[in-house]
């Protein structure tokens, strides 16, 4: 007998979801490299590990942060992080790839500018954010997201297990909405 899955998942978010297992000894280690500038692909300086946003090969992205505003701008290949009350920080990645895959998860009142063309986002257990992103040329995939707003342009959108977002967006076909409630559409115009 052949059963299916307990729950589908693409292929790229289950490798994604083993590399976030393993994300916060890598951001140790990353901050440890961060001095070292002949290792290219990696992060440029950055004084404190708190800051350090997830970065993983061809992908990027915020985890566990809280009142705050993030952001990445494409074509300085600059990371922004303002927390309240605090300065700026502002990180350098060593790339100009723009088909990176951008992971957004456990954001609580953030709002996130996505100032770049991305391969895909995935947007998991966030909470009263307001996220903007530029073009997504694969799938935008909403997992666990409560009091959001998504504003983006994809090829693909998912949704699963979400209440009371709101959505302006504009996608080339139908969105995918499993086990949701209350979530409100508009259309982006582009």
């Amino acid at each position: 007998i052949i059963c299916p899955r307990e729950k589908f998942t693409f292929q790229k978010y289950r490798s994604a979801r083993d590399e976030q297992a393993s994300s916060s000894a890598q951001r140790e280690e990353l901050h440890r490299d961060n001095n070292n500038e002949d290792n290219p692909g990696e992060l440029s300086s950055c004084d404190t590990t708190t800051h350090v946003p997830f970065v993983g090969e061809n992908s990027y992205g915020f985890d566990n942060k809280t009142n705050c505003h993030l952001s990445y701008d494409g074509s300085t290949s600059m990371l922004s992080i303002k927390e309240q009350d605090t300065e700026e920080h502002i990180i350098h990645v060593n790339s100009h790839d723009t088909s990176a895959n951008f992971h957004l998860s456990n954001l609580k009142n953030c709002t996130v500018t996505l100032k770049t063309i991305c391969g895909s986002l995935k947007i998991k257990n966030n909470e009263n954010c307001v996220i903007y992103c530029g073009p997504v040329s694969g799938p935008v995939f909403v997992e666990h997201c409560t009091n959001c707003t998504i504003v983006a342009a994809s090829r693909q959108l998912r949704i699963h297990d979400s209440t009371n977002v709101h959505f302006i967006i504009f996608v080339a076909s139908g969105p995918i909405i499993e086990d949701c409630s209350q979530t409100y559409f508009s259309r982006l115009y582009i």
